[in-house]
């Protein structure tokens, strides 16, 4: 009488008068054991493939005044740090029927800095919003934004409006310095307009300007409007007519701001966290 084997298979027993089966069925689970061996191996290359990728961060600070940055731990290579000044405030108008330009945009700068030491601080200072003139005069120059130093990344602030029928004020870009330098936008002329012109935008993508205030009614001022942050420049103010012998200021130039921009690798969490910022002043 032939000898039976057997093998387990979906919880049943299942004979057979062949031994060569049992040899067979040890080969497919073997087989099975080496893929899976296989497949749990990719599963972990790839996991630490994962791991090991850069994690991108960008800090934002926008409180203004002077401040330090700390490089978080796991940083070890380089940092993009980009800076805004900040907007020029805009002309004001004195008189009847009489309108100022706006105040033209903060510069635009970026650097690259590489051989940072994670814990290493960096002083910084950010433009706050600038003021608006005397009723009746021309605007106010915005302040500049730097990194590490004015004479490493320095950003400067927008130019004034002029005031009482103003003319167009053009931006520029003198004494920034960064590797890419854009300045902001420039202002229009008020020369024959019954309303002060819009400030410039923040230079590359900065902050809108101070929309063209409203031509005012008869014995009434309309002030400029302020410029967005950041590094928007104010709009002219304006006056009305009928027997007014009015006076009023254009709007405020908005705040500069800094943005740094590193990579970690995603199995590090960093421990400055995110606008690591220190007021000093």
């Amino acid at each position: 009488m032939a000898q039976n084997y057997f093998s387990k298979n979906n919880d049943s027993l299942k004979f057979t008068t062949n031994p060569l089966s049992f040899f067979a069925i040890s080969r497919v689970k073997q087989h099975k054991t080496q893929s899976f061996i296989t497949s749990l191996s990719f599963f972990i290359i790839l996991l630490l493939a994962v791991n090991l990728s850069a994690q991108t961060t960008t800090v934002t600070i926008s409180t203004t005044g002077a401040g330090t940055w700390t490089v978080p731990a796991g940083v070890t290579g380089s940092i993009t740090v980009e800076a805004w000044g900040a907007g020029g405030s805009g002309g004001g108008a004195n008189g009847k029927n009489v309108t100022g330009s706006g105040g033209t945009g903060g510069t635009y700068v970026s650097s690259t800095f590489s051989g940072l030491v994670a814990g290493a601080t960096y002083n910084l200072y950010v433009a706050p919003q600038t003021a608006t003139g005397a009723s009746g005069a021309d605007g106010i120059s915005g302040a500049a934004s730097w990194f590490n130093t004015n004479s490493i990344l320095n950003a400067n602030g927008g130019l004034g409006g002029k005031s009482s029928n103003g003319a167009g004020v053009m931006a520029i870009t003198t004494g920034s310095i960064g590797t890419t330098i854009i300045a902001g936008g420039s202002s229009s002329s008020a020369t024959t307009l019954f309303y002060g012109t819009a400030g410039g935008n923040g230079g590359n993508g900065g902050g809108a300007g101070g929309v063209n205030s409203t031509s005012p009614a008869n014995n009434a001022t309309d002030t400029g409007n302020p410029g967005s942050s950041p590094g928007g420049g104010g709009g002219g103010g304006a006056t009305g007519g009928g027997g007014c012998g009015c006076s009023t200021t254009g709007g405020i130039g908005a705040r500069g701001e800094i943005r740094i921009t590193y990579n970690t690798p995603t199995c590090i969490t960093p421990i400055a966290q995110p606008t690591a910022l220190s007021l000093t002043s």
